[in-house]
């Protein structure tokens, strides 16, 4: 997908591809439509896991419940701890056998992604948290 896709995408469900939320009640999603976790492979990876927490950092995965789509964000709390950057990293989604799909384009009208591996409804993705 072309940045511009993904800016399209990520403005179509509430998101941007940096989120700074200063204030301690700021709202980075709507937990209506939205999960936040922490993926497998990143809680798997301590040596990563160690030093992300040395530089206040952290990877988090926020999944949109309607669609499947899942947003990788880095975040990172600055020292005093009164902020937290969330940046853009990646999307994408997981089949329902749990396989991780790349998108090559997404279509919020008629409710299809496509994928190296073929087309895909919004119904056929996994919206579990892993």
């Amino acid at each position: 997908m072309t940045d511009s896709e993904i800016n399209k995408v990520l403005t179509r469900i509430g998101f941007n591809r940096r989120i700074l939320a200063k204030e301690p009640d700021f709202v980075v999603f709507d937990k209506t439509h939205f999960i936040q976790y922490i993926s497998k492979e990143y809680i798997q990876n301590s040596e990563l896991r160690e030093m992300d927490e040395i530089y206040r950092m952290s990877e988090r995965i926020i999944l949109h419940k309607e669609t499947g789509l899942r947003l990788r964000f880095s975040t990172h709390e600055n020292f005093n701890g009164n902020e937290v950057e969330y940046k853009f990293i990646e999307m994408f989604v997981l089949h329902n056998e749990n396989k991780r799909l790349e998108l090559i384009q997404i279509n919020m009208d008629s409710k299809l992604v496509i994928t190296k591996e073929g087309k895909f409804s919004f119904e056929e993705l996994c919206k579990s948290e892993f």
